[in-house]
């Protein structure tokens, strides 16, 4: 194990990976970049630990880590292929933001060994993409009693390489220190070597799963952790519009995945009743060349949904040719989360169009069919905030397919807009003002 001791002992603070070395084969599913000659790396993943203590928010108001590539290339554009690698850190937070008026900010209580800590992370500020971030806070400054922690996490890792078979890069984390407004002190860094192996295996999808799952993100009853703001701002925009609806409202989830969205949303359910009693249905909806493959292959991600207690879920498997063919009359609720990489996802580069965005226009007409029901729609903010679905070519968003194609528009609401992610409101255009 890897692992850099801070530069100031006093104040305890430092990252290590499980290896120092990570090999990669080229990923023959995604296409070569544009004018780059750069090639996608298989999706990797590595365990971390953040090793913290309290002394250090003596002097500190503010921990702050930033990863980032470091090419052995002096060209720094995006003609070098390594620009255009990804990455993001998947970690354990509480589901719901602090109830506290001390700071502008969105703050989530992290985890200590399966216990909720003193320590909170700053949901504005969590960055995923072409660099990653995250950024900790004392929750109470006052309280002096000492404490020290480990908070474990997944790296997800997308590098892009050049053509030649033995080419490499590094991923740094830079450890800084932040007082009041100021970074003051830097605590070191990590080095991370990432080289390319053409005839290396690849990971396995149900091993991180199990991470994630001890990890707590597949609780649907009780306490459970978040991984990823778009859980944040997935469960923060449904509360809002329960809270304004007169009546019981079906939710239409499109896309289960790896299912840890639902399963944060069922948590948050169970455990505030007014969004609990203002739910009548739920109903996720299936893509049957994606998510009902991960079923077939982990059942029990299906069944633990299935086994929760809150609120009766039913599923609907899809496709492009297997669609609902009747319009769904009532008024609904139906969230999307990251459906964007998906929908928009070529075959090849000469494809102008989307098969997978004429499904998703297909399904949205029936599921919004009645002119009251809304769309939470969460995304990634650009195509330089994503790190898992990094594209043949820039991910661009669905805004124009939204507002040109649905005849959608959204309403603005305040706070669900993070430094990656942004959730957002559609309605129709006449239902908007």
């Amino acid at each position: 194990m890897f692992y850099l001791r801070p530069y100031v002992e006093k104040m305890m603070v430092g990252i290590n990976f499980s290896v120092d070395e990570v090999k990669i084969p080229l990923n023959s599913d995604k296409l070569p970049i544009e004018a780059t000659n750069g090639f996608y790396g298989s999706e990797t993943w590595v365990v971390g630990e953040i090793d913290i203590e309290s002394h250090f928010f003596d002097e500190h108001s503010k921990i702050r880590i930033d990863a980032e590539f470091i090419s052995p290339s002096k060209q720094n554009n995006p003609q070098n292929p390594h620009t255009h690698s990804r990455v993001g850190i998947w970690l354990p937070t509480a589901d719901i933001k602090n109830p506290t008026n001390d700071t502008v900010k969105k703050e989530y209580h992290c985890v200590f060994e399966e216990k909720m800590s003193d320590l909170v992370i700053v949901g504005d500020s969590w960055k995923f993409g072409k660099t990653a971030r995250l950024e900790f806070k004392k929750f109470n400054r006052e309280k002096t009693e000492p404490w020290k922690g480990k908070l474990k996490f997944q790296t997800c890792i997308v590098p892009c390489f050049s053509n030649n078979p033995k080419d490499s890069l590094k991923l740094r984390c830079k450890i800084t220190g932040y007082k009041d407004t100021t970074p003051t002190t830097p605590y070191g860094e990590t080095i991370l070597k990432v080289q390319r192996q053409d005839d290396w295996p690849t990971g396995d999808q149900g091993d991180l799963i199990d991470t994630f799952l001890q990890f707590g993100a597949y609780h649907t009853n009780g306490a459970g952790m978040s991984l990823h703001p778009k859980q944040l701002l997935t469960v923060e925009a449904l509360r809002r519009l329960i809270s304004k609806s007169n009546e019981p409202i079906s939710i239409c989830y499109i896309g289960p995945d790896t299912t840890e969205n639902v399963c944060s949303l069922l948590r948050v359910i169970g455990e505030d009743n007014n969004l609990k009693s203002g739910i009548k249905a739920f109903k996720i909806y299936s893509w049957e060349d994606w998510d009902e493959e991960l079923f077939d292959k982990y059942g029990e991600l299906e069944a633990n949904i299935l086994s929760n207690k809150h609120v009766a879920v039913e599923f609907h498997r899809i496709s492009s040719e297997q669609m609902p063919t009747t319009p769904i009359e009532e008024e609904v609720i139906t969230i999307a989360t990251y459906v964007t990489p998906w929908a928009m996802e070529k075959q090849d580069e000469s494809d102008d169009s989307s098969e997978n965005k004429a499904s998703y226009k297909e399904l949205l007409d029936i599921l919004l069919h009645n002119s009251n029901s809304r769309l939470i729609s969460v995304d990634p903010m650009n195509g330089d905030s994503i790190a898992r679905s990094a594209l043949h070519s820039e991910l661009q968003n669905l805004n124009e397919f939204y507002k040109t194609d649905m005849k959608l528009d959204y309403k603005i609401h305040r706070d669900l807009k993070f430094e990656s992610t942004v959730a957002r409101v559609w309605s129709r255009i006449d239902e908007v003002a």
